[in-house]
């Protein structure tokens, strides 16, 4: 997968990927060391049903049917409690586009029936990541999904590992395309949330390690990218994602590890940084 990631991402003429992600919740029921969407460190949020309609009608607005798909994901998407709902906005907005919905599987036993309904008359993927605690029940939750007539697949053969770009509170790092090229976020999996979106998960979600550690990683207005500005145009969109933004100076590169098993997160800020 990495190395898919590594080989779009090089000669961008055009942005690196066309999917758009949701976190339907900023929290999880997991709690793994160096997860990029800071999830063991974050507040129980959910994504309220007005504010993803609202993008969303905003992000078809602009860019029409030029994506592949829609991305569902958390924290741990199945602990919103209307996440039905939010599969069928998705749905709504656009209809005639692949939508995944990534799960680490430890909750599919407790969801009631209309999740699957909607998963199913919506023709949502359910994706399973088999992080350790969860490994020995993704085979039989992919069995169990075709049974009941949804698609679902694995994330990845075997354990999920983990990738790590280390941040720099200093923000010295250099920020130049041919440094850029190599990233496999950046531009790669574009995050909407809150009117705004992000080219990365790291900018997106780098208010709870200010928030839980006192840092001050700053975001600004060159880090984002308006959903809701009418004066914006889907060619801004594809320039803006293709291309590093100020907060780029904040991720070392150079020390980017990977293949790093899973581990219970003690919360501590040498996990990210």
């Amino acid at each position: 997968m990495i190395n898919m990631i590594l080989k779009n991402s090089l000669h961008g003429a055009e942005p690196k990927g066309r999917w758009f992600e949701i976190s339907a919740v900023e929290h999880c029921n997991l709690n793994c060391a160096m997860c990029s969407h800071f999830s063991p460190i974050a507040p129980k949020e959910f994504i309220s049903l007005e504010q993803l309609a609202q993008d969303l009608k905003a992000l078809y607005r602009l860019v029409g049917d030029n994506i592949d798909g829609l991305k569902v994901l958390g924290g741990e998407p199945l602990l919103h409690p209307q996440i039905a709902e939010v599969i069928y906005i998705c749905k709504k907005y656009f209809p005639s586009k692949q939508l995944l919905l990534f799960t680490n599987g430890l909750l599919l036993d407790k969801m009631p029936i209309h999740f699957f309904d909607a998963c199913k008359k919506c023709s949502a993927k359910v994706i399973i990541t088999p992080y350790s605690p969860s490994i020995e029940l993704s085979a039989k939750w992919i069995l169990k999904l075709f049974n009941l007539g949804i698609k679902g697949d694995l994330s990845c053969d075997g354990q999920r590992e983990f990738h790590k770009i280390p941040l720099d509170s200093t923000g010295s790092q250099n920020i130049n395309w041919n440094w850029y090229e190599k990233c496999f976020l950046g531009g790669y999996c574009s995050l909407i949330q809150n009117g705004k979106i992000f080219p990365c998960t790291t900018v997106c979600k780098i208010a709870h390690l200010n928030s839980y550690f006192g840092t001050n990683y700053k975001v600004t207005s060159k880090d984002y990218f308006d959903l809701h500005n009418s004066e914006l145009t889907y060619e801004d969109l594809k320039e803006f994602l293709k291309q590093p933004i100020p907060f780029c100076r904040y991720c070392n590169f150079n020390n980017f590890s990977t293949g790093n098993t899973w581990r219970i997160s003690k919360k501590e800020l040498n996990e990210w940084e």
